[in-house]
């Protein structure tokens, strides 16, 4: 079967389709964080790399004061048409997750899809900490996913959901070849069967992602001195059962919290 090569970030009505399930359960969790973690709020949350909006919406909805910046345009016009249908108000804009500058005044910040793998190098990771830091007030909290990779696991990774989504199934399957520890890179592909009554579309996206263990982690997070690890969990999302770090592969979510200046 032949597929055909896109970059789903140019198809945002796609890549949305693929993780609306997820939005209502990140939300609470975001939310159940910051009453665990988080100082007295203004309810205000950054979004860096915030896509298709899915987040962005639903937190407005909430009634936070978001901003969100992704570098695809096509990502952020779907984005502000989703808030115009919902009569909501959200702040977006074009910007780079290692240089971006939107002030000094959230109480959190999010990247729940582990948008932080994409920037490749040690330098760029270390600029995004910082960015983040100072975007976020004193106690505020740095809240992202990333999947932990085991570098002694030489076997390949397996993924396969089904989606439905306006008159479409989506069947996607995820393979992830051995991580490569010199070079702290990961090569993915998802490949997604369309099926819309009798038509049948076939695509596929390959990426490359920077790699973690739980050392990686810990030297990621003393890069930047203002932040403190205040809590790792699972891809579960239960605030209530925190996950050790064991080097398994594992979805796991990480919460910073910004401790002074």
């Amino acid at each position: 079967m032949q597929f055909r090569n896109i970059d789903w970030y140019e198809h945002p009505g796609l890549y949305d389709a693929l993780f609306a399930d997820e939005t209502g359960p990140e939300s609470d969790f975001i939310e159940a964080i910051v009453r665990r973690h988080g100082p007295t709020l203004d309810r205000t949350l950054l979004e860096p790399a915030c896509g298709t909006g899915r987040l962005v919406a639903e937190m407005a909805n909430r009634g936070w004061k978001v901003t969100g910046f992704d570098l695809s345009e096509t990502m952020l016009g779907f984005a502000s048409r989703r808030l115009r249908r919902r009569k909501l108000h959200a702040d977006l804009r074009v910007d780079c997750m290692t240089s971006f500058d939107v002030g000094c005044n959230f109480d959190v910040a999010c990247n729940m899809l582990s948008t932080i793998r994409l920037l490749l190098s040690a330098s760029a990771v270390e600029s995004h900490l910082k960015r983040v830091a100072d975007a976020l007030k004193c106690r505020g909290l740095y809240i992202f996913t990333l999947p932990l990779t085991d570098y002694e696991d030489r076997s390949q990774r397996w993924e396969r959901w089904t989606t439905s989504n306006r008159g479409r199934e989506i069947v996607s399957v995820l393979r992830g070849w051995p991580a490569c520890r010199r070079k702290r890179l990961e090569s993915l592909r998802c490949r997604m069967t369309i099926n819309r009554g009798a038509e049948t579309d076939r695509l596929e996206t390959l990426w490359q992602f920077r790699t973690y263990g739980p050392r990686q982690v810990a030297a990621l997070v003393a890069s930047e001195p203002r932040f403190r690890l205040v809590g790792t969990y699972g891809g579960e999302f239960d605030v209530n059962h925190p996950i050790s770090l064991d080097g398994r592969r594992c979805d796991t979510t990480f919460v910073l919290q910004k401790v002074g200046d």
